[in-house]
């Protein structure tokens, strides 16, 4: 009875096996076909990297994608990203995209000409020791570029105008010149212009002196602007002055204009007694009598 038992246990057992490892692959043939349909393989990357970072079999992996999520773009093979140059950050997990990498030209001019987008130039100005010390300017960072110089040629009147507005920055340094057989550390800036604004920023560098505005990444916003003289600020103060006095001249008098003379009284006989007291202390000081300084009064 007890081997009776025991076969029929073990035949069960058996055929239970079987008909799990029959399901098992069953379902796993089902879930491989569903994503070999619905996943493609693309590159990603497997740490984070840095603008003009090289991109080594380290960086990257491939991993398989929801093929509706695929981004434009997508990197879909290590050969196709290995050698090139980030042209902006990218964090761990994310796909790679072509817009994202400099073109495959590793060694043909340096690092700098990847970075440059097609169709613009990139030129390099020299700009003031306020920047250089705030350190604000980063690349990627987007600005407006001001110069002051004459308004007319050989004239004494400056005036001071926007000529370029959201310019982006594709590098950001220092370097050294000489001045009067002196090294001086100079801080540069290299901007993404198309080819009629370099023309533009050429000459405004050797006219006058250029100057860079920060602005919002999210503003785009071009702004049209008339620029500023001398004479416009002086007008702008005499307006600035001119309606202060005109608001003080209507206020109407009231309690606190008698508060306010009160309290400078006040203060005027505070002052008085200070002034007493030193002249006090500096004649006892030098050993006169305060009898005498009242005789003297």
């Amino acid at each position: 009875m007890r081997r009776r038992l025991v076969l029929v246990l073990v035949l069960a057992s058996v055929v239970g096996l079987l008909a799990s490892t029959l399901v098992y692959r069953v379902l796993s043939e089902i879930a491989a076909n569903a994503r070999s349909e619905k996943a493609e393989t693309i590159v990603v990357a497997s740490v984070n990297m840095g603008m003009a970072e090289t991109i080594t079999s380290q960086h990257v992996k491939l991993v398989a994608w929801p093929k509706a999520s695929i981004p434009s773009g997508a990197v879909r093979s290590l050969a196709e990203a290995e050698g090139r140059v980030v042209r902006s950050s990218i964090v761990a997990g994310e796909p790679l995209l072509d817009g994202k990498l400099a073109p495959q030209l590793s060694g043909k001019g340096g690092l700098m000409p990847m970075l440059v987008p097609e169709g613009l130039r990139g030129i390099t100005i020299k700009v003031d020791d306020a920047t250089r010390e705030s350190g604000f300017v980063l690349p990627n960072s987007r600005v407006d570029v001001l110069v002051s110089m004459p308004r007319k040629t050989g004239s004494q009147e400056r005036i001071s105008k926007v000529i370029l507005q959201d310019i982006g920055v594709l590098a950001a340094g220092q370097t050294v010149e000489l001045r009067d057989n002196k090294p001086v550390l100079v801080t540069t800036v290299t901007l993404a212009l198309a080819p009629g604004q370099a023309e533009k920023i050429a000459l405004a560098q050797t006219e006058g002196k250029l100057m860079l505005a920060m602005r919002n990444l999210r503003d785009n916003k071009v702004v049209e602007t008339s620029g500023v003289t001398a004479a416009t600020l002086a007008q702008w103060r005499e307006q600035f002055l001119g309606g202060g006095q005109a608001a003080l001249k209507s206020r109407p008098a009231d309690d606190r204009d008698e508060e306010i003379q009160r309290l400078r009284a006040k203060v005027g006989e505070i002052t008085m007694n200070n002034e007493v007291l030193l002249d006090r202390c500096h004649r006892l000081e030098a050993g006169l009598p305060l009898a005498l300084r009242r005789r003297s009064e």
